[in-house]
């Protein structure tokens, strides 16, 4: 009994003069506490403030509504498309011209010959419903009814004639618009958008 009470004396001895000797051993496992715990509250509290970010983030852009600035400006980029589309579209032409055209003249011109085509072409989105065209080469005059000449598309006529009248197949003929109708457009609107191009290849 006496043996043991002796060594723990000396182990309490031992301890104490170990402080007295090295006093920063004393506080190891307080600092090593306190910095364990400093640690995780600064861990911690970025991702608690990085959480709250992102609840914030997800609010504003799922909460099913669009914000009222970002509305009115897509408006505003959709009326602008839309009226540069429509100054485009006024640009737009119905042409007619000849092409694929060849002649042969003669020394003696009545027995000259020539032929070609005559194409109608439409630039427009709506389709010309009607066109009816009066042309006249030389002393000839013809006339031509075109159809639901769609957006894109052309219709042909050919077209052939002998003497004098082949020295003026490449040149611009009288020209007189009958008819036009376009939907919502007026038909002096209509005829003119009608252009005549003398000679164009096809």
């Amino acid at each position: 009994m006496k043996k043991i009470l002796l060594l723990s004396f000396c182990l309490f001895a031992t301890n104490v003069m170990a402080q007295e000797l090295f006093p920063e051993l004393a506080g190891i496992g307080k600092r090593s506490n306190g910095t364990s715990q400093q640690a995780a509250e600064e861990v911690s509290a970025p991702q608690a403030n990085k959480t709250e970010e992102t609840v914030v983030q997800v609010d504003v852009v799922f909460d099913g509504q669009v914000p009222e600035a970002a509305v009115a400006s897509q408006e505003t980029s959709d009326k602008a498309e839309e009226e540069e589309e429509d100054a485009d579209e006024k640009n737009k032409k119905i042409q007619i011209y000849m092409a694929n055209a060849e002649s042969t003249i003669t020394p003696n011109t009545n027995f000259s010959y020539c032929f070609g085509q005559i194409k109608f072409a439409n630039e427009m989105k709506k389709p010309v419903q009607a066109l009816t065209v009066e042309i006249v080469y030389g002393p000839y005059p013809n006339t031509y009814n075109i159809r639901n000449l769609v957006k894109d598309s052309e219709q042909s006529e050919s077209v052939t004639f002998v003497g004098e009248t082949c020295k003026h197949i490449l040149e611009m003929p009288k020209v007189t618009i009958k008819r036009c109708v376009v939907e919502k457009m007026t038909e002096a609107e209509c005829k003119k958008r009608v252009e005549f191009i003398p000679l164009r290849g096809s």
